[in-house]
């Protein structure tokens, strides 16, 4: 018994909901019926809808770029012995050294804060040579000659040193 009052019920409600969803379609497809002649009676009374214009598209100006800082420009450039590209950047406060292979990717920057890096068996250096002057040291490795470079911030050659086997 309890089966069938649910299933009665659930019944009723579609029922329900399916006429209530009917209902404006119904009466929509009633008052354009064969009946009405068009231009007589209800329809003439109403007035024929008027089309909207269409917004105009108001021009958003484009975004404003901020000015970044300029770009420093290298006071120096030197090829170092082993074929890598240092570029020396002056500052009384901050000077720099920013070395990078023949094919533009950058191998390291040296500073006052970072004075050494390495490469491929190379060392670089930034030895400081008193009264603010700065160097740059290129050193070998013994395996492959122990050769050293040091040039200063206007790209000169201050040094070459090979060391003597024994």
């Amino acid at each position: 018994m309890r089966g069938t009052r649910r299933s009665v019920r659930t019944a009723a409600v579609a029922t329900g909901a399916v006429a209530a969803l009917l209902l404006p379609a119904a009466g929509a497809f009633a008052a354009g019926g064969p009946e009405q002649v068009p231009g007589a009676g209800a329809a003439s009374d109403r007035p024929t809808p008027t089309p909207t214009p269409k917004p105009t598209p108001t021009a958003t100006p484009a975004p404003k770029q901020k000015p970044g800082p300029a770009a420093q420009q290298a006071s120096a450039r030197v090829t170092l012995p082993d074929g890598n590209t240092a570029r020396f950047y002056k500052s009384a406060s901050w000077p720099r050294v920013e070395i990078s292979r023949p094919n533009g990717h950058a191998v390291a920057t040296l500073d006052p804060r970072h004075p050494a890096a390495g490469h491929h068996g190379w060392t670089y250096r930034l030895v400081d040579a008193g009264g603010h002057r700065y160097e740059l040291a290129a050193i070998d490795t013994p395996k492959q000659g122990a050769g050293s470079s040091v040039y200063d911030f206007w790209g000169r050659l201050v040094g070459a040193y090979v060391a003597e086997k024994a």
